[in-house]
């Protein structure tokens, strides 16, 4: 077994090493509004699930070269954010919201996706995403050089096409998985099993 000591790893190197094992992960397409009035959207995929009653999510923000991210900032100043789910149809416009831009300009005007008001905060939704979490900011653990944000889940919105029997159905909603590198994936071979009593 090759051993690797974390501490004597570059950042990229142990970024590539994370990825490429802690796969496949989810992504959170978060929009946020600033105090200018600008929405920003950007993909996270170091994201999850944290509880379920009530239903919270945990996404981190890495903190850019010159600074806190403005999703970071945005969620500090409002308390409040949008989880979009991201499914193949929607992946190379959520990968363009991905390249760094001035506060002052929107990401989703670089791409054909649309907004659509949310039901309780006043943090725009993807249109074209088919599950949609309002989140109200629940707590902040700080890092060295990123943030993670617990989100409480306070309003969902389902698309009815992915769902069977009134439940999501996994294969239908067809979310995308960020994988290491350039690459990513889709939900393929499903193993069941029954939990042991």
């Amino acid at each position: 077994m090759h051993e690797m000591n974390p501490e004597s790893m570059e950042k990229r190197e142990l970024y590539q090493l994370m990825t490429a094992v802690i796969a496949p992960r989810p992504i959170a397409f978060v929009t946020t509004k600033g105090t200018n009035g600008v929405i920003n959207a950007a993909p996270f995929s170091y994201f999850n699930a944290v509880t379920s009653k009530p239903p919270r999510v945990s996404v981190v923000v890495n903190y850019a070269q010159e600074g806190i991210k403005d999703t970071a900032r945005n969620i500090l100043e409002s308390k409040v954010f949008v989880v979009n789910i991201v499914t193949e149809d929607i992946l190379e416009a959520v990968n363009e919201t991905a390249r760094r831009l001035p506060s002052n300009e929107s990401e989703i005007d670089r791409t054909n996706l649309h907004l659509v008001d949310s039901t309780v905060i006043d943090v725009p939704q993807i249109k074209e995403s088919k599950v949609r979490f309002e989140c109200r900011l629940d707590a902040r653990v700080p890092f060295e050089n990123a943030d993670m944000f617990i989100g409480e889940i306070i309003k969902i919105h389902v698309h009815p096409e992915v769902l069977t029997d009134h439940r999501v159905d996994v294969l239908k909603l067809s979310p995308i998985l960020r994988l290491d590198g350039n690459n990513y994936g889709t939900i393929g071979k499903i193993i069941t099993l029954k939990r042991p009593i």
